[in-house]
């Protein structure tokens, strides 16, 4: 009597595993791109496609699978956002012993609004990803004469 209580269990346990899994594999896509994977939601539940690797599909096949190429296009860009605030607290850690001199303070929160409205362009389509990149040189070049500038005034 106690096996068949105990194989009822594992049954019943099974049965709700099986049906978890099945939930999830309709409701979500496992993507494999360049950049790693990517689990997205499906407009509709299903189990086709439930894996797609796009490591080689050419700009015609992702113009023929317009939700997976944006989904994508949206984790880069967040993956890129990310990246360049992790490198630029790095940078802007590395670049004075003193962050609480005020013309320090103005000249990060100058920067801080640039990289912002930079952000915004890529976001809104309005810069290309090198032109970004071009752009952030740019901004983060001008700031670091800005605080040559203002280290070589103190030393005075």
């Amino acid at each position: 009597m106690f096996k068949l209580i105990k194989f009822f269990f594992k049954f019943v346990f099974f049965v709700i595993f099986v049906a978890i899994a099945l939930g999830i594999a309709g409701n979500y896509q496992l993507i494999r791109s360049s950049s790693g994977f990517h689990v997205i939601e499906r407009d509709k539940w299903g189990f086709s496609d439930f894996y797609v690797n796009t490591t080689e599909w050419s700009p015609l096949d992702f113009a023929k699978n317009p939700r997976i190429s944006s989904e994508l296009f949206s984790d880069q860009f967040q993956a890129l956002f990310s990246d360049t605030r992790k490198g630029v607290q790095s940078w802007w850690d590395g670049l004075s012993n003193d962050k609480n001199i005020p013309e320090l303070k103005k000249i990060k929160k100058e920067f801080d609004s640039g990289l912002e409205s930079l952000n915004k362009a890529l976001k809104d389509n309005k810069l290309t990803i090198d032109k970004y990149k071009d752009q952030l040189k740019k901004l983060k070049k001008d700031t670091e004469s800005k605080i040559k500038k203002v280290m070589e005034a103190l030393k005075e």
